[in-house]
């Protein structure tokens, strides 16, 4: 059972993504999450002593949901015998069908959060090492590596284009593409194309 603290700090982190979704997270601050939860400033400097220490915190969830939302869209592929490192890619055809449904928010969260990347580059360091990990992993999988580092550099733009609310394309064609990168990516395992379109044909159904 989480303690009473423990309560307190996930309590101003909940107000601290809603002002951050309904204003933007210019308008984030100790004194507007004092008047949200109406408790005095300084139980939130308890917590968070400086808005860096804050926004450290809300960057660090966002990391976890990035982690957890990883491991359960591979998880159906290591089902199927995958490795790791092949689970990857495919993983990123479920992942985005779930996140242009942005069920609870977490793509206009995430846009504000990576909006510091220009003035606060040291903060967003663990998202982006996150990112390269992603990389890294495709470049020792049984993708082809160009092809397939060109097939995560597509679902970035999809994920990157809906975060910023520019994408243009429709979801048919969209869902096209996807499959036509992961199929050039594994053109030389068949075997593989063949588990990664029963998986994510059986996941489109879900």
């Amino acid at each position: 059972m989480a303690t009473k603290g423990e309560q307190s700090r996930q309590r101003i982190l909940e107000a601290s993504r809603s002002i951050i979704l309904e204003s933007g997270i210019g308008k984030l601050s100790h004194g507007a999450i004092a008047e949200v939860l109406d408790i005095s400033k300084s139980a939130i400097h308890w917590h968070f002593p400086t808005k860096d220490d804050l926004l450290k915190a809300l960057i660090d969830d966002y990391l976890e949901h990035l982690q957890a939302e990883e491991k359960r869209h591979e998880t159906p592929f290591i089902a199927s015998g995958f490795s790791p490192e092949d689970a990857v890619l495919p993983a990123m055809r479920l992942w985005y069908l779930d996140f242009r449904e942005n069920r609870a928010g977490w793509v206009g969260l995430g846009s504000q959060l990576l909006s510091l990347s220009s003035r606060h580059p040291a903060l967003v360091e663990p998202i982006r090492a996150w990112y390269k990990s992603l990389y890294d992993r495709i470049g020792r999988s049984s993708a082809d590596t160009v092809r397939g580092y060109v097939a995560m550099m597509v679902f970035d733009g999809f994920f990157n284009s809906s975060k910023m609310g520019v994408m243009t394309l429709s979801d048919e064609e969209m869902d096209a593409m996807q499959m036509h990168v992961l199929r050039e990516a594994y053109a030389a395992r068949p075997d593989m194309l063949e588990v990664i379109e029963a998986v994510i044909g059986s996941g489109e159904r879900m």
